[in-house]
């Protein structure tokens, strides 16, 4: 089974495009944030090991993990933030090698993360995906979606680091600059010349999502074929 790392910036889409390999290809995606929430929330070593690092205030009276509180702490805090990663990775790690093995008949998986290149877990992998959008596109879907302003998405987005660096280490590539969650004035202006000539917002909408999933079912079958002992060139 080959393991394939999948990650992207902030607003990049990149549930999105999993959601898209995991029901018209049917390949299983171990998503690590929701995987980190269940054991931060559930395994007790790695509480003890939390509450160390970030007090006792970490975790709520019901004792489930102040989100609030965390983010805070580590949000303008590097330092803290890399200790409090090196501290959940080898729980997380450890889920993902017994989800791995509840997946053996699958020819690959995916692996998404926001953080793999910052983290240094892209080298854990096979291959890796990038999901990558330009910076306007990203910040109007984190408004939308997480109700934040202009500036506070784009505080998050530099917290994670540059889609150049992103990029040096993929092996695919899926640009998702789609309407997607975007306003139709944004999509509009972007789509101005394609609207000259007398085509639809829906139809242009439609023409770029059939050829993302074009891009989607041509990197599935390099992989797949890498899995089966085929060149593992793009």
């Amino acid at each position: 089974m080959v393991k394939v790392g999948i990650t992207g910036g902030m607003g990049a889409g990149k549930s999105y495009i999993c959601s898209l390999f995991e029901e018209e290809f049917n390949i299983p995606v171990f998503y690590s944030d929701d995987q980190t929430k269940r054991i931060l929330d559930c395994d007790l070593d790695l509480k003890k090991e939390i509450k160390t690092l970030l007090g006792s205030a970490t975790y709520l009276e019901d004792d489930s993990l102040d989100r609030k509180y965390v983010s805070e702490k580590i949000f303008n805090d590097s330092k803290l933030r890399t200790n409090l990663q090196q501290i959940v990775y080898p729980y997380l790690w450890k889920e993902y090698d017994d989800w791995c093995d509840d997946h053996k008949s699958s020819p690959y998986t995916l692996f998404e993360s926001a953080i793999l290149v910052e983290t240094g877990l892209y080298n854990e992998f096979d291959k890796i995906i990038v999901v990558s959008a330009n910076m306007k596109i990203r910040i109007e879907r984190l408004k939308m979606y997480r109700n934040i302003s202009e500036k506070d998405a784009i505080s998050r987005i530099n917290t994670q680091t540059s889609e150049d660096t992103r990029c040096k280490h993929a092996d695919f590539i899926i640009k998702n600059d789609l309407h997607l969650n975007t306003t139709s004035l944004d999509w509009k202006e972007r789509c101005e010349q394609e609207l000259s000539e007398g085509k639809t917002v829906e139809e242009i909408d439609e023409h770029r999502r059939l050829n993302l999933r074009k891009r989607i079912q041509h990197i599935d079958h390099k992989i797949k074929y890498i899995s089966y002992g085929g060149n593992n060139k793009e």
